[in-house]
């Protein structure tokens, strides 16, 4: 790119995204969508740069280009899903009987996720809700995996 693609490049609202500072310098840093997701909007964020990856005719690796197919490719949706932080969580309920999905769901757990995972609507799936649902423990394949917080990376959440 040349000085005034960069200034736009630098300017264009499709590609700047409020993060706070220990987001942006501690866990995102430089790195691209193979190395680094947020934990909540994963889709609009993934959309937002191969939207901006296009308009610039920027280049993606191998290991970036398989990420946004896997993100983007279990997205009902790549709008931006707004979280009320303030709310306290909702308890789990006393009985440890899993939760069957929504009635009437049938595969939909394999195309919406969230839909029959998600009980409190917040855009992620925790351990708890994965547990009442009888899906825990929950490997990388697994459709709900990427709505979920690998700590460790090992590829298993909730083990």
């Amino acid at each position: 790119m040349d000085d005034r693609d960069n200034d736009a490049f630098a300017r264009d609202l499709l590609n700047l995204t409020l993060a706070s500072p220990s987001v942006n310098r501690h866990q995102k840093v430089d790195k691209d969508l193979a190395q680094w997701l947020p934990a909540l909007n994963q889709c609009w964020y993934v959309n937002q740069v191969v939207q901006v990856k296009r308009k610039y005719n920027l280049s993606m690796d191998q290991a970036e280009a398989n990420t946004a197919r896997r993100v983007l490719g279990g997205c009902s949706s790549t709008a931006m899903v707004f979280t009320d932080h303030g709310s306290a969580p909702q308890p789990p309920p006393a009985t440890a009987t899993p939760v069957p999905p929504p009635a009437g769901s049938g595969s939909n757990c394999d195309s919406n996720p969230l839909g029959c995972y998600d009980d409190n609507g917040n855009g992620r799936i925790t351990c708890a809700e994965a547990e009442r649902h009888g899906i825990a423990p929950v490997p990388r394949g697994h459709r709900a995996y990427q709505y979920m917080r690998d700590g460790d990376g090992d590829g298993v959440v909730c083990e």
